[in-house]
């Protein structure tokens, strides 16, 4: 009979405290960059750090459990841990390798490509954009939030908006607007670019959330590989249920809004 690979009373209450910061992080992360729109830029930024804290742990858990695999079932010291840095774009390249079956994705596919990227500059730099902006820092690297941007237009040119609003909310706009003053930056300055922003907003963070939720999946897929094949214990892929996504409809994930409460 096979024997569970346990870690010893320490190692397993640190090994499940790691996998829930990571499991919470990417639950809340989802839920504000879900929540995130032209007005409240806040819930991006806040999106972007959960995100990049939650991903990085995760790969370094599966990490750990490719270490000990290799190394007749040891811990990796922390020098070894620490030469992977924050770097989420090379780690998950390295953790998905051999694991191409178990994928959701193609990692060369947009938006998937740049959205690994960016939570990776974020994890390793662009977090201090705005700071480094202000203090003038030389060889600035690019603004995260532009960058989103960008990503939200490979979406949108995957995904057009079919229509933004029913006629009977064109009517009541159309209403509204001849007794109303909008002014919102320089390029919303009425009642229907305000609202057409909404709805672009809405439309694009449900499929940013699709695409990344797809992504996490698969490292959790990879994860629980691992502890079936190789009998790992404790088994932090109970962590990581409400990931288990595979069969839900993309519909369904798009209109998500709380990921916490599963």
């Amino acid at each position: 009979m096979r024997q569970f690979r346990e870690a010893n009373k320490e190692q397993t209450e640190l090994l499940l405290k790691e996998a829930g910061i990571s499991s919470y992080s990417l639950c809340q992360g989802l839920t504000a960059l879900r929540k995130a729109n032209f007005g409240e830029k806040g819930y991006y930024y806040q999106g972007f750090f959960l995100l990049s804290i939650g991903l990085e742990r995760l790969l370094k858990l599966i990490l750990i459990y490719k270490y000990r695999v290799e190394n007749n079932d040891k811990f990796p010291d922390n020098a070894t841990l620490k030469e992977y840095g924050h770097d989420i774009e090379k780690i998950t390249n390295l953790v998905i390798k051999g694991y191409e079956s178990k994928l959701l994705f193609r990692k060369d596919d947009e938006p998937y490509k740049s959205m690994i990227k960016l939570l990776s500059d974020f994890a390793k730099s662009t977090r201090y954009y705005n700071l480094d902006k202000l203090t003038g820092k030389a060889n600035l690297n690019n603004d995260p939030l532009k960058e989103w941007y960008k990503i939200q237009e490979i979406i949108i040119n995957k995904h057009p908006i079919r229509k933004r609003m029913t006629d009977k909310e064109l009517e009541l706009v159309s209403l509204m607007n001849e007794i109303s003053y909008v002014s919102y930056t320089d390029k919303i300055n009425d009642l229907f670019k305000y609202f057409d922003q909404v709805y672009y907003c809405d439309h694009t963070q449900g499929y940013s959330v699709y695409y990344l939720c797809r992504i996490i999946s698969s490292l959790v897929l990879i994860l629980e590989d691992f502890e079936y094949e190789f009998l790992f214990f404790p088994f932090l892929r109970e962590f990581f249920f409400c990931f288990k996504t595979e069969g839900i409809s993309m519909t369904v994930i798009r209109k998500k809004k709380n990921w916490v409460v599963s």
